[in-house]
């Protein structure tokens, strides 16, 4: 499917959202910053979209596509943050779900298309789920994909760098409100040794947010984001503010050879599973 989205569609789109973010004018300085955090994260992650994408060689189309997507996917988080003081959704709503009814009530995307709004939309609707729906369209589903991948990369550029230079002053947005206690959650690291995904609903400490966070490398969709993973040292920054014990050697060994292998199969023409 040929897919028009011009560079004007992409600046309109730019404008309204920058229009829409500027509504959130705090008095507290640090509600502000949370404010501006969001805001940053969304314009990185069309950075790194892009990076994927024209590595992936999507065409031009494409990639203002999924530029839209990225600048939009967390849209929801503003008036989240602005009604609850918090990111967590199980706290608060679901910030993809209340994303879409905002860009429906702002008519951000009027002018376009309808089946482009649904492939900016539906993608949007999913990219904070545990997994992607089955019954969806291979376009979408990339696209889904696409998004997701994004966002972890910034994900970890803002968690690593809070966690490595935030010199004692806490966050809580950010920490999620967590305990930050030495101690690991049994359940989070049975998860892991098992190549999944750390449930959310079993986080208790700080520690564990980190080793869910260790976890998304088992959730990458494409080698370039594995590759750019590996260049950013994620992997190293996280291992290096975490406590020293077997268990987190194994699990980090085990996501770094899970990895190189993404990688090797890639080099070798193989499909990976």
């Amino acid at each position: 499917m040929k897919i028009h989205v011009n560079d004007n569609d992409l600046g309109v789109i730019r404008t309204r959202f920058e229009q829409y973010v500027a509504t959130f004018k705090e008095a507290e300085a640090s509600h502000q910053a949370n404010i501006s955090l969001k805001r940053e994260h969304s314009l990185r992650v069309c950075d790194n979209i892009l990076l994927i994408g024209r590595a992936l060689g999507l065409e031009d189309g494409e990639l203002r596509l999924a530029e839209i997507i990225a600048l939009l996917h967390d849209i929801g988080r503003f008036e989240q943050y602005a009604q609850y003081r918090t990111f967590m959704d199980s706290k608060s709503v679901n910030h993809a779900e209340l994303g879409i009814h905002i860009i429906e009530k702002i008519e951000i995307l009027a002018g376009m298309e309808t089946d482009l709004k649904e492939m900016i939309i539906r993608p949007i609707l999913y990219h904070n789920r545990a997994a992607l729906p089955a019954k969806e369209t291979q376009t979408c589903l990339f696209f889904s994909q696409l998004i997701r991948d994004a966002d972890k990369l910034d994900i970890w550029n803002v968690t690593t760098n809070y966690y490595l230079q935030s010199h004692g002053k806490k966050n809580t947005v950010i920490e999620l409100g967590l305990d930050n206690r030495e101690d690991l959650s049994p359940a989070v690291i049975n998860d892991l040794l098992h190549h999944r995904i750390v449930d959310i609903k079993n986080l208790n400490t700080l520690n564990d947010f980190k080793l869910l966070q260790v976890s998304w490398v088992f959730d990458l969709n494409f080698v370039p984001t594995v590759e750019e993973t590996m260049k950013r040292g994620y992997l190293q920054k996280m291992r290096s503010v975490l406590p020293d014990s077997e268990e987190i050697e194994e699990i980090f060994a085990m996501a770094t050879d899970h990895m190189h292998k993404r990688i090797g199969k890639e080099q070798k023409g193989q499909a990976f599973a």
